[in-house]
């Protein structure tokens, strides 16, 4: 899945105040979007969506909000290709090369929900 890094560092913020008290927000891929999800017993619900290039399957995945806020500040200005794995496996985010050609590699571990 590719999409652009501002958009998705944006929807990440806007979540996080309703991300519970783990601070996580879940990603959702579905169709031509992503939905970035905060939710918590006392903070409510938000959810945001981003245009993005989809192929495969639909997943789910949760993160804790500032690692991937964190992560997606790298790639500021640029598209970010997601490898979205299943399992507990690690998601890669790989940074389009900009105009200084270096292409950037960042890993964010999912957390472990339950169903």
């Amino acid at each position: 899945m590719v999409v652009e890094a501002d958009a998705l560092a944006w929807a990440v913020r806007r979540a996080t105040p309703c991300s519970g008290p783990h601070g996580s927000v879940t990603l959702r891929v579905e169709g031509g979007e992503l939905r970035v999800r905060g939710s918590g017993p006392r903070d409510g619900e938000c959810e945001e969506s981003v245009r993005a290039v989809v192929g495969g399957d639909r997943i789910t995945k949760t993160f804790q909000a500032g690692y991937l806020a964190d992560a997606l500040k790298a790639f500021s200005g640029r598209q970010v290709e997601l490898r979205i794995q299943d399992g507990l496996r690690s998601t890669v985010l790989t940074g389009r090369p900009g105009d200084d050609g270096v292409e950037l590699k960042y890993l964010v571990a999912p957390l472990r929900t339950v169903a």
